[in-house]
This record gives C-alpha cells, sequence and structure tokens, in this order.
C-alpha cells in the first residue's frame, strides 16, 4: 500500500505542468461562469435589500378623479386580507418656474415606502420641503434654496432618496410624457395648508409566501392582489390606476438590464465550459496514453483494476476539485463586485449586499466534475482492456501515408523538407489537430464575441419607450469576457503545446543528435503548433460572430453591422500573439530535453 500512495505522489510529480494548467484552467472557466451567473444577481439582491429596508410600496392605487381619495375608501382598501397597511397621500404632477415637477404630500412617520434621508433634515413645518436628490435630469439644488409655488415660498431642508425613485433619467411627466421631472419636493402631510386632495394610496401586501421582488411568483401575487382589490374596493377602471413595482420605470429599467446581462450569462459561460472539458478529455486522455506501460506493470504485480482507476481517478479529481473551489471562491466576490459599478451610470445603486450567488457555479461545476471523472473512467478501461503484455509494448508508431498535398506534385515538390515534414506530422495525427484547432477556435469565438460586445454596447436599449444607453453597463462586462476569453487561450495552447512537447521528447532528442540549432529544434516543434492554431483562428472569428447573432438575437439589440473592422484584425491579433507567448513560455523545456535519457530503448 505504501508502495502504490508512493506512486501517486509520483504521478502528480511527474505531471506537474500537467496538473497545475488543468487547474488553471478548470479555475478560469468556472470562475467566469460564476461571476458572470452572479452579476444580475449581486445587483437584483442589492435592491431587495434596499426595498425591504425602506418598505417600497407593493402597489399604487391612483386616483383619476379631482377629488381623490376619502377616508372610506381607504379603509376598503385595507379590509383585503392581503393588505399589510396603507397610506393615502397626496402626489401631483405641475409646471413649476417652467420646469416638470412632482409634488408630494407625505407622511414622514409612515412605515411604508421610507424615504432615505440624505442630508439635512425631513420638513417640520408648513413653509418647508425635501427634495429627492440630483441626477441626470433632476437639477441639483442647496440646502436653504428656495421654491416657489401657489404664492408660498418653500425652503429646502433636506435631500431624500424614494426607494421607487432610482432610474438617474427620473420619471417622466403625467401631465407631460415628453419631458422628464426635474423637481420633486415633498411637503410634510401634518403641517400642509395647501388644499390639495389625497391621490394616492400606497398599499403594502402581507407577502405570505415572501417572493423576492425580483421574481415572476412575486409580479403575479401583486396581479392577482389588484384583481382582488378591485372586486373588495368597488373602484371602476375609469376612476382608479393600479400600479405594480412592474409598472415602475426605475424597476422596469432594472429588470430589463438584468435580463439582457443573464443572456450573455448564459451562453457565454456554456462556451467557456465546452472548452475547459475539451482540455480535460485531452489532458486526462494523453496522460493516461503516456502511462500505459505502467498501467501494464500494476497489473502484471495483482493490482486490481479499481486500485489502477483509483490513481487516476486521483489526479482528476483532485485537479478539478482545486479548480473547481478556487473558481467558485474568486467567482461569487470578484465579478459580481467588479461590475456592479458600472450599472451606476443608469441607476442609483444602493449599498451593495453582502449575499453571494453561486448556484450557476454549482451547476458547472459539478458537470465539470462529472465529465472528468467519465472521461477519466473511459480511457483507463479502454487500457485496462488489453493485457498486462500488450501495455508493456509501446504503442506501434502511426504507419504513414501521403497526404491531399502529396498528390499535388507542382506544389509538394517545391517545398522544403522542413515543411513537408511539419505538414505530414500535422495531418498524420488528426486527433492532435482537431483537439487544437478546436480548443483555439472556441478561444478565439470568445475574444471576437467579447469585442463584438464591446462595439454595440454604444447602442441605446428601449424599454417600454424608456431610452437608457448601455454603454456604461455593458462595457464593463465585455472586457471581462475579452481578458477570460485571453486567459483561458494561453493556458489551453500551453497545455496542448506542453503535452506535445512530452510526447516528442525522443523526436526531439534524435533532431539534437543530428545537429539541429537549438532555433531549428524550436521552429520544427512550434511550426507545427502554429500551423494548427492558425487553423483554430481562422475557425474562431466566423464562430465568434456566430455566437454575437445568436446574443444580438436575444438580447434584441445590436447587430453584426454595428462591429468595427479593426476588432476583427485586433481578434486575430490577440489569438495569434498568444502562440508567440506560449512559445517563449515552453522552448526552456524543449532546451532542457536530455538526448541520452530521451533516446534509451524502450525494450
Amino acid at each position: 500500500m505504501k508502495t502504490y500512495l508512493l506512486s501517486i505522489l509520483k504521478t502528480f510529480k511527474k505531471n506537474f505542468l500537467r496538473f497545475l494548467s488543468l487547474v488553471l484552467i478548470i479555475l478560469v472557466g468556472i470562475c467566469f461562469v460564476t461571476g458572470v451567473g452572479g452579476i444580475t444577481p449581486k445587483v437584483e439582491n442589492s435592491f431587495e435589500d434596499y426595498y425591504s429596508q425602506y418598505n417600497v410600496a407593493d402597489l399604487i392605487i391612483k386616483s383619476k378623479a379631482t377629488t381623490g381619495f376619502s377616508d372610506d375608501d381607504l379603509d376598503k382598501v385595507k379590509a383585503d386580507s392581503q393588505v399589510k397597511d396603507a397610506i393615502s397621500l397626496t402626489s401631483i404632477d405641475t409646471t413649476i418656474s417652467d420646469e416638470e415637477s412632482r409634488i408630494y404630500v407625505y407622511d414622514f412617520d409612515s412605515s411604508i415606502n421610507k424615504l432615505e434621508l440624505l442630508e439635512g433634515s425631513l420638513p417640520d413645518e408648513a413653509d418647508e420641503i425635501a427634495i429627492e436628490e440630483s441626477s441626470a435630469t433632476i437639477k441639483k439644488r442647496a440646502l436653504g434654496d428656495t421654491v416657489s409655488y401657489m404664492g408660498m415660498d418653500f425652503e429646502v431642508t433636506g435631500i431624500v432618496k424614494n426607494p421607487l425613485m432610482y432610474s438617474k433619467d427620473c420619471d417622466a411627466s403625467i401631465t407631460n410624457t415628453d419631458e422628464s421631472l426635474s423637481l420633486v419636493m415633498y411637503l410634510n402631510a401634518d403641517k400642509n395648508v395647501l388644499p390639495l386632495p389625497k391621490t394616492d394610496i400606497f398599499v403594502d401586501l402581507k407577502n405570505p409566501d415572501s417572493y423576492k421582488y425580483f421574481t415572476q411568483d412575486y409580479l403575479d401575487y401583486v396581479d392577482k392582489e389588484k384583481d382582488s382589490l378591485k372586486k373588495l374596493s368597488g373602484f371602476s377602471s375609469e376612476d382608479v390606476s393600479y400600479l405594480g413595482l412592474s409598472e415602475n420605470k426605475s424597476y422596469e429599467i432594472l429588470k430589463n438590464l438584468g435580463e439582457k446581462v443573464n443572456v450573455i450569462a448564459a451562453i457565454f459561460p456554456a462556451f467557456f465550459i465546452v472548452v475547459v472539458a475539451l482540455v480535460v478529455l485531452t489532458t486526462m486522455t494523453r496522460m493516461i496514453d503516456e502511462e500505459r506501460s505502467l498501467i501494464g506493470c500494476y497489473s502484471s504485480l495483482g493490482y486490481s483494476k479499481a486500485k489502477i482507476r483509483f490513481k487516476y481517478l486521483t489526479f482528476g479529481l483532485i485537479s478539478s476539485l482545486i479548480g473547481i473551489a478556487s473558481g467558485i471562491t474568486t467567482g461569487i466576490y470578484l465579478l459580481p463586485n467588479l461590475i456592479y459599478p458600472a450599472f451606476g451610470n443608469v441607476l442609483i445603486l444602493p449599498t451593495i449586499t453582502k449575499t453571494v450567488s453561486y448556484l450557476t457555479g454549482l451547476i458547472s461545476s459539478i458537470g465539470m466534475l462529472a465529465a472528468t471523472l467519465i472521461v477519466t473512467l473511459l480511457v483507463t478501461n479502454k487500457s485496462l482492456k488489453e493485457t498486462p503484455a500488450s501495455l508493456l509494448l509501446p504503442l506501434a508508431p502511426k504507419p504513414g501515408k501521403k497526404i491531399l498535398l502529396e498528390r499535388i506534385p507542382f506544389i509538394w515538390k517545391h517545398l522544403k523538407f522542413k515543411y513537408k515534414s511539419a505538414i505530414r506530422n500535422i495531418f498524420r495525427y488528426q486527433g492532435r489537430l482537431w483537439m487544437v484547432i478546436i480548443s483555439v477556435l472556441g478561444s478565439s469565438a470568445l475574444v471576437m464575441a467579447g469585442l463584438g460586445i464591446y462595439d454595440v454596447s454604444g447602442a441605446v436599449l428601449d424599454i417600454d419607450g424608456i431610452k437608457v444607453n448601455l454603454t456604461s453597463t455593458l462595457q464593463p462586462i465585455a472586457l471581462i469576457v475579452i481578458f477570460f476569453a485571453m486567459a483561458l487561450s494561453v493556458l489551453v495552447l500551453f497545455n496542448l503545446t506542453n503535452m506535445n512537447i512530452g510526447e516528442r521528447q525522443k523526436e526531439i532528442a534524435t533532431l539534437k543528435v543530428l545537429g539541429y540549432k537549438t532555433l531549428e529544434v524550436d521552429s520544427y516543434v512550434f511550426r507545427e503548433i502554429f500551423a494548427m492554431s492558425l487553423m483554430g483562428i481562422i475557425l474562431g472569428i466566423p464562430t465568434g460572430l456566430g455566437l454575437l447573432y445568436f446574443i444580438f438575437k436575444y438580447l434584441d439589440f445590436g447587430s453584426i453591422a454595428d462591429i468595427k473592422w479593426s476588432s476583427y484584425l485586433l481578434a486575430f491579433v490577440i489569438s495569434l500573439s498568444f502562440i508567440g507567448i506560449v512559445d517563449l513560455l515552453l522552448s526552456r523545456k524543449i532546451h532542457k530535453i536530455d538526448m541520452n535519457d530521451s533516446l534509451k530503448s524502450v525494450e
């Protein structure tokens, strides 16, 4: 048992670079999936906490009559079994000094839709007001400023924030829907002397199932209560309108932004995971194939198939678990916290929530772990089907055969030997060729897609007639996609090239013995990697465009025509530059190959 355990440790030591690259590739993939999948929950949970803290109104009933609501009307609403509490207040849109304005006569002691005091103090006299904080449309005013209305001068004593108003492009005026409000003022209901009717009833629902504000269950619950209140109160639809959060401008903008980000969060991670899973498959397959003679030794010495499987499952399991644990831990905190401020250019953001979301990462991790273990089992079982005697013999070299280019004499005869050799090697090992092409294709497609999203992020989104500029929100996400695609591309190429060099040590040592210089040996190996990677890049850019077409279709904005020509060139250059980086990182490994050890006969 001690010898067996030592052999497992030696496997990790011998394949340390392979182990490390596997951990990092899984880490990058899971970190991206977890992080991008957690952006919308991070934003929505922050507003969820904010709504709960200030007990946002679930429903607003607005009177269309000039007389407004009576106390009896309020009592009818309170009589509903699902109504926890309700208050009546005044909300009137008007014009003050040529500005589109809204006046609230507010009960500051009410527990429903509490105002957040940002500066100063709440009004305590009839001639005092609080005003909504400034935004893209609301004019900035200071404490002590005066606002004149109906022959009275009102002094600004406080700056407040209404939990129903957090879009930087404030609500449109009801009297002039083409203009946004530039002034929102609050008078103390207890001190009010203006003859204004009660126009609104703010309703706080019981919500017994604790539905979260941004879920469809919550919206359905509110809609159901609208119908109940219509029947109970007897209010005619001609006399009143019922407005839930889904009719609130700020809520609608946030929910739509979240849905757009969720499209990216659904499509990109799937692509990432496919690339990562493919690399894991390649790595484990090659490692077990390389150790077939060792597996033959274990079988000859009487080790059970279960023990042999356990050794390789341990390698795959530990590398996956380390990568997954690191990826989820990094992803739930890093990306959502980095992207959260980007929503601040469209919305007035509350304090970021401490609640984390890891569901997307967890689901992907389970799939990744299962794929690793299944692949390892399948490859190990394939070797274990052979007899110990056949496993102890090296695999016979793949027979050479003419490739298509060799059948075109006027081209083939004019090629130098080094190019003929490289072309033959590339197409001789079809499995290796397709693994490199598909892996590089996936990474290049992600880079192209990230650049495309960056280009179209300046588009203006129409949300129920509300124009929202997505530049500030989508550009950071696009940069994150590009960065992670670049990191994945480097790691994938490093892993595949490292395995390629490991498999060809005897071939490389032979070249050294024959007198090939260091640069010539490097060129011999990296020329093939470059050619295969180039094929992947050429196929990856149109694949990235196809991915973008799919994304734009579901985002409902942007088009392929909006992508700048420079992005095509940049995607090609970025992907190509990674090949050079990997070549530099691994050239030292070629130089360190020992000719004597590598050329020793296996027999």
